[in-house]
């Protein structure tokens, strides 16, 4: 496996990339995650997502331009047993 210190250097080098998970410093998670989308990547952003309601905007926007599969949020919220709970509440089984 290649490791960078720069994403930039890793998404112009890297190219059997797919995907990438934006886990780095709250201020780069949109940098980072509109950069990937430019190139045609599918993008998971932890939380904070952006710092403001434009930049949030503009990274809906350009995945739905690239036509990339994005989420936003927080990883403890992605696993199996979350959603198995989402589904318990949504079906009726508890509430």
């Amino acid at each position: 496996m290649r490791r960078y210190r720069d994403y930039r250097e890793m998404l112009d080098k890297q190219k059997d990339i797919d995907a990438i998970v934006v886990a780095t410093p709250g201020h780069m998670h949109a940098v980072i995650a509109l950069a990937a989308m430019a190139l045609n990547k599918h993008v998971y952003v932890q939380k904070p997502l952006c710092w403001s309601v434009q930049e949030a905007r503009h990274l809906a926007s350009k995945a739905k331009e690239r036509k990339v599969v994005s989420q936003m949020g927080n990883q403890g919220h992605s696993r199996d047993e979350a959603r198995l709970g989402y589904e318990y509440i949504t079906s009726g089984v508890i509430g």
